[in-house]
């Protein structure tokens, strides 16, 4: 009977030990997987603040030509647009005030752009309306294109965050 006692509570033992090493396994797991996924959250967080800042000191160049110069002719445009857009996930043309296009900085999203248009949005203020792109519209000083637009291709930043 004795030795019928001991080996049940060997048993117990043995399960409770590992029972306790299991969950500890399994914790230490967990722990590992959810650092792991902060990690990457983090990186992609810095990489899409980075990204839009880049875009904001491009936008911020971009309206500074059309500032610091009375005429912007379509190659000074194509010129510096092309320097300032070589990431290639962000387009940028002007709209005239009937808001046709005029300068387009890419001629490769001229398709896209054409297809495009200008609504007035919720709060009054115009947005242009691409598949594909996010837009923002700016006002510019120049007296025959006042708009300029930025949108930037969801599938290219798509691409640089992967």
């Amino acid at each position: 009977m004795k030795s019928r006692a001991s080996s049940c509570l060997c048993l117990f033992i043995g399960l409770l030990v590992t029972l306790l090493v299991n969950t500890l396994l399994l914790h230490h797991s967990y722990k590992e997987f959810e650092d792991d996924y902060q990690h990457k959250a983090d990186l992609l967080f810095n990489s899409t603040h980075d990204m839009l800042l880049q875009h904001k000191i491009i936008l911020n160049a971009l309206r500074s030509l059309f500032n610091a110069s009375d005429i912007v002719t379509k190659e000074e445009f194509n010129i510096f647009s092309e320097e300032l857009l070589k990431i290639k996930s962000a387009v940028a043309f002007t709209l005239d005030n009937d808001h046709r296009v005029k300068y387009i900085s890419d001629p490769n999203f001229q398709s896209e752009i054409l297809a495009g248009k200008v609504r007035v949005g919720t709060h009054g203020k115009l947005e242009y309306l691409m598949d594909g792109f996010s837009s923002l519209i700016v006002n510019i000083d120049e007296p025959n294109m006042p708009l300029l637009v930025y949108a930037i291709s969801h599938q290219r930043v798509q691409q640089r965050l992967e």
